[in-house]
């Protein structure tokens, strides 16, 4: 199977191509910009640009049998940069695919479309949104959109917080650990998810091999509950560094993310940490239950995640990210 990749050279859109081709798929990437080491590894990369209504995405659909929707994220310049990348791409997408039928369409969604569980309940896909952030309510309103075409038997995958090797967004929390020890957390005692990034790649397999399923979404985690402390102190485990979580007032990350936003304009440079990413942390549960994830598409995740932390932490000393005496 050909399968159309958006966000290739991301994160997770790596990831994913690495999966595909691990499954004997061919990974047909559209990106914003070439990159010789997909190419090297077999991947077909082909350039769009969303900017301009996503040119390039007609070409670059043909022949694919399935796509995966991973391109957007958190990051922004300004705040209409969320809705941007997490909706105006999906309406491109869905344009474009008018009128055709696919084995599946994968949209990558996240928790935050749901938005924070109330009262530390644990809540399932029954559940009614209700997303405290624009970026939940960019990702929510994709998911709404699927709704028009079933012909393409969309399914929407909500993550919580992906990590593994070369993963940069939790890289501070790892330098604070690693430098003076001391790491800031807005309510550290509430619990969030969790997820290897190659684990999400093989929900996206299971989603792709069960194209029967009547389900349009699924919440995945790790299954392994963790506080916000917690993930502090597993990041120092894997330092050999001794850490002090001090709680961070909820108004001073709402100051940091002002700031932020101002660099992010003076700069033209995009940000993750922002008022709107505020709107999301200063929650304490997260709370998903990721049972219908394994009872319809099979799904299980492979990965320790002690043993995947160090992987962490061993990719960004070798990338130069953390100096070597961290180990």
């Amino acid at each position: 199977m050909r399968i159309g990749i958006t966000g290739a050279n991301g994160f997770l859109g790596q990831a994913l191509c690495r999966a595909v081709l691990r499954a004997g798929g061919v990974p047909v990437a559209l990106v914003r910009a070439p990159n010789s080491a997909l190419e090297a590894a077999g991947v077909i990369t082909r350039v769009v640009d969303w900017n301009m209504g996503g040119a390039g995405v007609q070409h670059a659909l043909q022949s694919v049998h399935a796509i995966v929707h991973s391109a957007g994220g958190g990051r922004m310049r300004r705040l209409q940069d969320v809705y941007d990348a997490n909706l105006e791409t999906t309406l491109t997408l869905l344009q474009t695919l008018a009128g055709r039928s696919l084995h599946r369409f994968v949209l990558i969604s996240s928790v935050a479309a749901h938005g924070p569980s109330r009262n530390g309940n644990t809540v399932d896909e029954s559940s009614p949104p209700a997303p405290a952030s624009h970026y939940g309510r960019s990702k929510w309103l994709a998911e709404l959109a699927l709704e028009h075409h079933p012909g393409l038997n969309p399914v929407a995958l909500r993550l919580p917080a992906l990590y593994g090797p070369l993963d940069d967004r939790m890289l501070p929390l790892w330098r604070a650990a690693a430098g003076h020890g001391v790491m800031p957390v807005v309510r550290p005692d509430g619990e969030t998810g969790l997820l290897h990034v190659d684990d999400a790649a093989d929900l996206v397999l299971s989603a792709l091999a069960n194209p029967a399923t009547r389900s349009r979404v699924y919440f995945a985690h790790d299954g392994a509950p963790l506080t916000r402390r917690h993930l502090c102190e597993t990041i120092g485990a894997c330092l050999k560094r001794k850490v002090r979580v001090v709680p961070l007032p909820s108004a001073a990350l709402w100051t940091a993310g002002l700031c932020s936003e101002g660099w992010a304009r003076v700069t033209g440079q995009a940000v993750l940490l922002t008022r709107d990413k505020h709107a999301d942390l200063r929650h304490p549960w997260w709370r998903f239950s990721r049972q219908r994830a394994v009872d319809e598409l099979g799904w299980t995740t492979a990965r320790d995640r002690m043993t995947a932390f160090d992987q962490t932490r061993i990719s960004y000393i070798d990338a130069g990210w953390l100096a070597p005496k961290s180990s």
